[in-house]
């Protein structure tokens, strides 16, 4: 049919390239069944800037009540001494973090 047709033939065939390379960015990477959920606890990207305990205090309630957290993320904000002062208070209750990462 394709032979009769070459245009409809050409179309096809970059609709189906063009399918597979849309497709190809949705495999699973090789290591998906290996993925463990972790416990965390983010702030990442959210551009705070914070001064204070205070100022911190507003943003880490959730963190405080967790006792089972894993990782916190804090990418993407800018932490004073104070707050970092809380913040290390708090996690130094976390029996449980393995994680931390704040890379600007």
């Amino acid at each position: 049919m394709f032979q009769q047709f070459p245009s409809v033939a050409k179309h096809a065939a970059f609709l189906c390239s063009s399918a597979y390379r849309t497709l190809s960015f949705l495999t699973l990477p090789p290591n998906f069944y290996n993925i463990v959920m972790v416990n965390t606890f983010s702030l990442e990207g959210k551009a705070l800037k914070l001064d204070s305990a205070a100022d911190m205090d507003k943003h880490i309630a959730e963190l405080k009540a967790n006792n089972d957290v894993e990782e916190v993320i804090l990418v993407g904000n800018t932490l004073g001494v104070d707050a970092c002062e809380a913040l290390a208070k708090v996690l130094e209750t976390k029996k449980k973090l393995k994680v931390g990462r704040h890379i600007a």
